[in-house]
């Protein structure tokens, strides 16, 4: 299995409102990272099919509550770089989410269907120019 580290972008649709946050229905873009022994494939699994029987993180009660829908990969990338580029693009949901280990505002962003084809094609023409130890 591929063992790539790195930053990822989860899209998860919340069918429901989640009052833990004041969350309301809707598409939602969130920023992770995996670095660890698992990488990328390891980490998104988690998120996409739900294999936890308790939540750890803040996204797992997301993802318990929602559907996640899509990973999108970017090996080599940090965490950082692709929080500059999602939150340039898109407004933040909830501060704190899921970034109480950095200085960001959030890693969780509301998201429309329009701009997650612009969020898309931006990071992937960032991402292609400044690939670092990818595949």
């Amino acid at each position: 299995m591929f063992k790539w580290k790195g930053a990822y972008l989860l899209i998860v649709k919340l069918e429901r409102p989640l009052k833990r946050w004041d969350l309301e229905e809707g598409l939602y873009a969130y920023v992770g990272s995996a670095w660890g022994p698992g990488g990328l494939y390891a980490r998104t699994r988690r998120h996409l099919l739900r294999t936890f029987s308790k939540p750890r993180w803040h996204i797992d009660y997301l993802t318990s509550n929602g559907k996640p829908l899509a990973a999108f990969l970017f090996p080599g990338m940090t965490e950082d770089e692709l929080y500059e580029l999602v939150s340039t693009s898109l407004e933040p949901a909830v501060k704190g989410f899921g970034s109480s280990d950095t200085k960001h505002y959030t890693h969780l962003f509301k998201l429309s269907p329009q701009k997650l084809g612009e969020l898309l094609y931006l990071l992937h023409s960032r991402h292609k120019t400044s690939r670092r130890g990818s595949p």
